[in-house]
């Protein structure tokens, strides 16, 4: 087993970003390869400072905490290899993708992190960012919604009536669907509503994947969105 030793890296997370068409955001990439990991990163530019200075902070902490977690791992890997030394090797494996989306007010990044660490698959999971489109201001569920309890408890209702129609387990839609901030976090901005975005094993199995619902505007009135990031 070959020692994990990044090559030809700094300590600290190197930008990159690359020229883009006039449609297209600039796109940062980081690529971090050896033989036992593989980390490879890639990220649109808001162009405002704090979405692509958090954008950036995010992108060095996943490395950096991945780049710990894996060396753990190979550890481990190497006295499991000393007691079975048929043992195959293999790759530790992050692919981090952002992707940007908006409705003209409100600018989303929806991130999907995928990482093999061993075993029959590997693990993934999504996240979203959003920010005011004209200065790059945070925006969360309690910005958007003068209700944001009310917001939950519809956002709870109906897309757990969406995704029983989609056969998924009544056990893991119940669970992954309780009118809680953490169970909604994943979400973005659409032209007229927004769509929820579930992980893996949250509402559903394995080979369901990333999970999503649209909800409109209009069922969501009771909580009374604030039409500002929509119009």
């Amino acid at each position: 087993m070959n020692k994990f030793i990044p090559i030809a890296l700094s300590l600290f997370l190197s930008l990159a970003a690359h020229a883009a068409s006039a449609e297209e955001p600039a796109l940062s990439t980081y690529t971090e390869q050896s033989s036992d990991l593989s980390i490879k990163a890639s990220w649109p530019r808001f162009g405002l400072a704090r979405p692509d200075r958090e954008s950036d902070d995010l992108v060095r902490r996943c490395v950096d905490n991945f780049r710990e977690e894996a060396g753990q791992y190979l550890k481990e890997l190497q006295v499991m290899k000393e007691q079975s030394p048929d043992m195959p090797d293999y790759v530790f494996e992050m692919d981090l993708e952002g992707s940007m989306h908006g409705n003209g007010k409100v600018t989303g990044m929806l991130w999907k992190a995928y990482q093999y660490t061993g075993g029959a698959h590997g693990n993934l999971l999504v996240f979203s960012r959003n920010y005011v489109s004209s200065d790059g201001k945070p925006v969360g569920l309690h910005d958007i919604f003068r209700k944001p309890e009310k917001a939950l408890a519809l956002m709870s209702e109906l897309t757990r009536k969406k995704l029983l129609e989609q056969e998924l387990p009544w056990d893991m839609v119940e669970g992954g669907t309780t009118p809680e901030e953490e169970n909604f976090n994943t979400f973005l901005l659409e032209e007229n509503g927004l769509t929820v975005y579930f992980n893996p094993y949250q509402v559903g199995p394995w080979a369901a994947g990333v999970v999503t619902v649209t909800l409109p505007l209009s069922a969501l009135s009771e909580a009374q969105p604030v039409m500002s990031f929509w119009k």
